[in-house]
């Protein structure tokens, strides 16, 4: 997974805070798409958990909590959020630190 420096335009994902000891607000514009995943990486490029299950994903802000897919807190690192659209996708970069 790479970070992309310039996001699609109109498709953006913001992270607050970054860096985060945990939870963070994933705020999100993707205008006039459905979303079609919105998933964590760890740098080696596992996927560490898909946030695509939460039945808010269509709004603006949505919330990572700063765990995998096995409910368990993430140890301290650099993760990758994907958020992909039918047509676009952008990846930003999250720290966690403990």
């Amino acid at each position: 997974v790479t970070e992309e420096t310039t996001p699609q335009p109109g498709l953006t994902l913001r992270i607050v805070p970054n860096p985060t000891t945990g939870a963070a607000e994933l705020w999100l514009d993707v205008p006039q798409t459905p979303i079609t995943s919105l998933q964590v990486f760890d740098l080696q490029g596992r996927l560490i958990r898909s946030l695509t299950d939460q039945s808010s994903l269509q709004g603006d802000l949505l919330w990572w909590d700063g765990r995998n897919q096995s409910n368990e807190r993430v140890p301290a690192g650099v993760y990758f959020l994907k958020l992909t659209t039918p047509t676009e996708a952008v990846t930003k970069r999250i720290t966690i630190v403990r």
